[in-house]
């Protein structure tokens, strides 16, 4: 997954969506819609993530795209791009 926080909603690739369906048992759908259960960053937990289906994450070769839906989840998002570690902060 793409870190696109201008994206105002989590996606992910058609054939991503797929491989969910087919592989993945916590996996709801609905129509284009779909809630990732369980997830998990670097070993932590993190709350249940609706995406979309969309043709734009194919087009980079990525499976999908992290929203700002995803890091306004977080009180402190930070990044550091010369060494490109991204931590996710509740305070």
């Amino acid at each position: 997954m793409l870190t696109y926080p201008s994206a105002p909603q989590s996606c992910v690739s058609r054939q991503a969506a797929q491989h969910l369906v087919d592989k993945v048992a916590d996996v709801a759908r609905r129509g284009r819609h779909l809630t990732l259960t369980d997830l998990r960053i670097a070993g932590q937990p993190i709350p249940d993530l609706d995406v979309v289906t969309s043709l734009a994450p194919g087009r980079l070769q990525v499976d999908g795209f992290l929203g700002l839906d995803f890091f306004e989840r977080f009180d402190v998002v930070e990044w550091r791009p010369k060494t490109r570690p991204m931590r996710l902060i509740n305070d």
